[in-house]
């Protein structure tokens, strides 16, 4: 209902609805006036721009009615809002929350995210018929760390032992960091959850799977990141210490806590890895995988796994 009302002196347009409240503004109160509510059929998903139900209805109170002005639900809940991944439901996600006023900050590769940053998150909608342009800002993992963020990090932990390692290139470390633990995983799944039971064979087998793996993507043109980790895997002074280590982890309980007990509570990332890496490698010679092959070929499947750990 429309009225003109005086109001200290002057008339005022108030725009009255069935909520709460009053507005002043026409455009939010008849966003959708072609719309019309109908009690006998199913209502459209919650629309916080439409007068049907956009309203903060929490102070529902005659009181409010009287004195307050409605306020849209996007003006209480917005919330700044960081995305992992621009790919189709990444994107989509980041339109519908954009779309409800919130402020999104998407995570993504390197192109991806300049793209978003030069075009803005476009989206066609086919069963729509429809294209949407939303802004957006994008951040990626490449590039060194802001110095004033590493000099504010770092004055958190003074007066502690802990000691704060930088990667400047989260991204590759990310790609690379799999080529070591994959076959850890593998060899702990093939044992039953427990290093202890593995042999000397299959120790030297997940040492060099490790080093397949790194030779692959070398030759694929990454760079190894944290540098020089595919030395732990060759011959020479590194590559001596990692099999001690590994003897230590198999030998005794650390291996249950540093990958084991890991293992078991994260078979669906463990798989997800996995199966990055069968992508990554898929074009690389399987002759040059041989190891790396052999040792994954020995654990139980996927779905074992799952009904094995529940999770």
């Amino acid at each position: 209902m429309a009225l003109i009302l005086r109001m200290e002196g002057k008339y005022v347009k108030k725009i009255i609805t069935g909520h709460t409240g009053w507005s002043q503004d026409l455009d939010f109160a008849f966003a959708h006036r072609d719309e019309v509510c109908n009690s006998l059929k199913r209502q459209k998903p919650h629309d916080p721009s439409a007068p049907y139900d956009g309203y903060d209805e929490s102070d529902d109170t005659e009181e409010g009615a009287r004195n307050n002005p409605l306020v849209s639900v996007n003006d209480v809940e917005k919330r700044k809002v960081l995305l992992f991944g621009a790919g189709v439901i990444g994107a989509y996600l980041a339109h519908v929350l954009i779309q409800a006023g919130n402020e999104v900050t998407i995570l993504a590769r390197e192109e991806r995210a300049k793209s978003l940053n030069q075009n803005g998150l476009v989206i066609k909608h086919h069963l729509q018929r429809k294209t949407t342009k939303d802004p957006v800002e994008a951040v990626t993992l490449h590039g060194t760390t802001d110095p004033e963020l590493k000099a504010w990090t770092e004055k958190l932990f003074e007066g502690t032992s802990y000691k704060l390692n930088w990667q400047d290139d989260m991204e590759a470390y990310l790609i690379c960091h799999p080529a070591a633990i994959l076959p850890i995983g593998y060899l702990s799944y093939i044992c039953d959850g427990d290093l202890r039971s593995s042999t000397k064979e299959q120790r030297r087998m997940m040492a060099d799977a490790s080093h397949e793996a790194f030779e692959a993507l070398k030759a694929k043109g990454i760079t190894i990141y944290p540098e020089g980790d595919d030395k732990f895997y060759e011959n020479g002074a590194r590559g001596k210490l990692m099999k001690l280590l590994y003897l230590i982890m198999s030998k005794s309980r650390i291996g249950d806590l540093i990958a084991c007990e890991h293992c078991r509570n994260a078979v669906s990332e463990m798989e997800q890895i996995d199966a990055y890496y069968e992508e990554l490698l898929k074009d690389y010679p399987k002759e040059k995988l041989e190891t790396w092959n052999r040792l994954r070929g020995m654990m139980p499947s996927w779905d074992e796994l799952h009904r094995k750990y529940g999770n």
